[in-house]
């Protein structure tokens, strides 16, 4: 009888272990590599003389800085009210000027492929410098709009927003997405303010209008842009199973531990190509349509294992299953959910500037502002406009001299809503 219990101890035990096993194997078991022929990117090739990047690489090797740093051109004209040193500013970057008009006559524009060793294939010193050109393009449009040339300075800021336009479309990877969108939205904000003062036509203001339709955000463009990025993102994975990626270095304090059951690198790389696909779906949505992405602000910030972080924290995030993979997941998609929401921002924005303009003639023709946005049509547009956030109209409030566009809350699945942006009419 004792024998026979002492058996069964040692069966139950033996089931047990072989049990606990099973289930160590099963969580430390990765699955199978995810197939993601659908993410490729096939870069095409364009002469040096057709690629309006080429140029731009050329002009801000050539743009000079002023020896204290840049000033705006409201820095410049409080300054010297004169616009002496505008014009100095000015005339020693007519090189940089001349470059910058050949590549904005060139039919397309190819960065560099980016490459995971650099992030991106264009340096961070053009990125800077291009900021820069577009400060020097409204430079430009200021004094000619202060020396009585109203046309020649909207055109001058059209330049700008086309030079933005160019860059964000040149798929060179999110940082040149994002330095593109910033240099289009000064143009348009410098266009807006421009208006105040104009002394343009009716007639010439109004060209302007279709003139801006062009420059809208291209939704092919921006899908190969995040295709590019996949691959960078994936070959992070393999750099953290060799301690060199810098999500590691991130970590702060102590590095996360690498073993089978805390990083998945082919769970992994499965996570972000879900990531690139859902945001390649969300590109052509209204913001308020876009499927929302899981994001865990534990995994973002702070950093995992800082000293802001209690014991119980650490200790949840380095039991987490595939805890180091879902920190390589959460940087990458946390870039993808905003980015379609940063073209609808784009696209507002080009909107509202056209609104502004209407608005204008409007006052020309008339001698006030209209009461509501349906005066526009059909002189100026076939329908009222409708935002890039739900799709409505866009809103207008002619007491406030201001025009309403919805904007999302970035971080972590909007769960504070949208909120309402005031884009103020000058005149």
């Amino acid at each position: 009888m004792k024998k026979s219990r002492i058996r069964t101890n040692l069966i139950i035990f033996a089931i047990g272990l072989v049990v606990c096993f099973g289930a160590i194997l099963a969580l430390c078991r990765d699955e199978t590599p995810p197939k993601d022929d659908d993410l490729r990117f096939v870069r095409r090739i364009i002469p040096d003389d057709e690629n309006a990047i080429y140029y731009f690489i050329q002009a801000a090797r050539k743009i000079y800085v002023p020896a204290g740093g840049w000033l705006s051109e409201e820095r410049q004209w409080k300054a010297d009210s004169t616009g002496e040193v505008a014009r100095e500013v000015i005339d020693l970057n007519s090189e940089m000027f001349e470059l910058m008009e050949k590549g904005l006559a060139c039919p397309d524009a190819l960065a560099p492929e980016p490459l995971r060793s650099t992030r991106y294939g264009l340096s961070k010193k053009y990125l800077n410098h291009w900021r820069s050109t577009a400060e020097l393009f409204c430079l430009r449009a200021h004094r000619l709009a202060k020396n009585g040339h109203a046309k020649e300075a909207m055109d001058e800021l059209l330049k700008a927003v086309t030079f933005g336009q160019l860059i964000e479309n040149c798929r060179g990877g999110f940082k040149c997405y994002m330095t593109g969108s910033d240099i289009r939205s000064v143009g348009l904000f410098k266009m807006r303010k421009l208006l105040a003062d104009t002394t343009l036509d009716h007639a010439a203001l109004k060209s302007y209008i279709p003139a801006l339709d062009s420059r809208r955000a291209d939704k092919e463009a921006l899908a190969d842009t995040v295709k590019l990025e996949y691959p960078i993102a994936a070959e992070g994975i393999y750099n953290v199973l060799s301690g060199q990626d810098e999500v590691l270095s991130s970590l702060g304090g102590t590095k996360m531990p690498i073993w089978s059951y805390s990083f998945k690198p082919n769970e992994t790389k499965r996570m972000l190509a879900d990531a690139h696909r859902m945001c390649l779906a969300n590109i052509p949505k209204k913001a308020s349509d876009q499927t929302p992405f899981e994001l865990s602000k534990e995994f973002i910030s702070p950093r995992p294992f800082s000293p802001e972080r209690s014991f119980f924290a650490k200790a949840r995030l380095l039991l987490a299953r595939n805890g180091a993979g879902k920190r390589v997941y959460q940087n990458t998609a946390y870039l993808l959910s905003v980015t379609p929401k940063i073209k609808c921002r784009d696209e507002d924005s080009i909107t509202a500037t056209q609104i502004s303009i209407a608005l204008k003639c409007h006052k020309l023709r008339t001698g006030d502002l209209p009461e509501s946005l349906d005066e526009l049509v059909p002189e100026y547009f076939d329908q009222v406009p409708k935002d890039n956030w739900d799709g409505r109209p866009m809103r207008y409030s002619k007491e406030k001299k201001s025009i309403y566009v919805k904007r999302a809350a970035w971080m972590f699945g909007e769960k504070s809503g949208p909120k309402d942006d005031a884009i103020e009419i000058g005149f």
